[in-house]
Parts: C-alpha cells; sequence; structure tokens
C-alpha cells in the first residue's frame, strides 16, 4: 500500500516544511490538516498545496538563521 499524497509529504520534507506551516497557511488547523492528508487529494487541491510549499520554502530561505526576518 502506497501512502496518500506521497508527493506532498516528499516536497514539504525535501523544502524543510511541516504540515503545521502549511495548514496555518491555507487556513486550517494541523489536525485538519492531517485528516486531508490520509486520502488522496483532488488535483487542483494538491497544486494549491504544493504552491503553498514552495511559497514557504522561499520564506524560508529569505529569513536568516535565527528566525527573524531580515529588514528591507
Amino acid at each position: 500500500m502506497s501512502t496518500s499524497n506521497a508527493d506532498i509529504r516528499t516536497a514539504a520534507k525535501n523544502a524543510g516544511v511541516y504540515l503545521y506551516q502549511i495548514a496555518a497557511k491555507i487556513g486550517v488547523s494541523e489536525p485538519t490538516m492531517t485528516r486531508k492528508m490520509r486520502y488522496e487529494m483532488t488535483a487542483s487541491k494538491k497544486a494549491n498545496v504544493l504552491s503553498v510549499i514552495e511559497k514557504l520554502r522561499l520564506e524560508k530561505e529569505d529569513t536568516p538563521q535565527g528566525g527573524m526576518r531580515r529588514r528591507k
């Protein structure tokens, strides 16, 4: 049996992004996000989650090690 939404899990892991961060960005609770991950998402929902992962990855790259954002 393969894991549901394996591509999302892999993308999040490779980007160093946690499910709770994705959930917050999407506007759902962490338990809701976990439940959504149990079953394969539709292509449009999956595309939305993958774009959120990419945004979080870019934000993470722009943030210095201490977690504080740089002033521009």
